[in-house]
């Protein structure tokens, strides 16, 4: 069902989306602190930190931009699922039948840019079309 597709596309979208945006707010800029704030205290005094301290902070900030890069990979896999299901050739287009679908109440994204989640909800809500 073409419906039931599009939905755990979009909840694809959204939770990477989500995690995405999450990753880019708080979770990197907490690590890439860690990281700076861990080394120079080693610099500072190398007795108390030492070198292996910087390694671990260093390995997980690679994991935390690891997991950022999975999560914007399956952001933008998802949204080539919506443009595939949608049948459109490029992502230029697919915003361009998103807009041609759009009901005039459908709010406004910044700088008048049209809210991509409201404008798929309101697609999948919309009655089926025979």
């Amino acid at each position: 069902d073409l419906r039931s597709r599009l939905a755990e596309a979009f909840s694809r979208f959204e939770t990477n989306r989500y995690l995405v945006d999450t990753q880019r707010r708080q979770i990197l800029p907490d690590s890439v602190r860690a990281y700076r704030g861990t080394y120079e205290r080693h610099i500072q005094s190398p007795e108390e930190i030492g070198f292996t301290d910087v390694i671990v902070a260093q390995q997980n900030l690679l994991n935390v931009v690891t997991t950022y890069l999975n999560s914007l990979s399956a952001q933008w896999n998802a949204f080539v699922d919506i443009a595939h299901l949608l049948q459109v050739d490029s992502l230029n287009e697919l915003h361009l039948a998103l807009e041609d679908r759009i009901a005039p109440d459908l709010p406004a994204g910044p700088e008048g840019q049209r809210d991509v989640p409201a404008v798929l909800g309101e697609i999948l809500t919309a009655p089926e079309r025979r």
